[in-house]
């Protein structure tokens, strides 16, 4: 595995973290083992992060680019 970089923080609890997990749970890697809180880098996911850290330009899986939440041409 490549180098980690926190993108951005959200602050709340476990009942949050379900929550999170429920929304983006079709985008869960390895479901049922250490490696559950990992997710693959999709469309909405990037589009979520984006909205908690705007300075960022993420890349989704898809090649969308987004920012602020919103799809942008790369």
């Amino acid at each position: 595995m490549g180098q980690l970089r926190v993108l951005a923080k959200l602050e709340g609890g476990r009942e949050q973290e379900r929550e999170l997990h429920a929304q983006f749970k079709a985008d869960r890697l390895k479901k049922n083992t250490r490696m559950s809180e990992w997710f693959r880098m999709s469309d909405d996911l990037c589009c979520f992060i984006s909205s908690l850290n705007p300075r960022l330009r993420l890349l989704s899986e898809s090649g969308k680019r987004w920012k602020e939440g919103i799809a942008i041409s790369s």
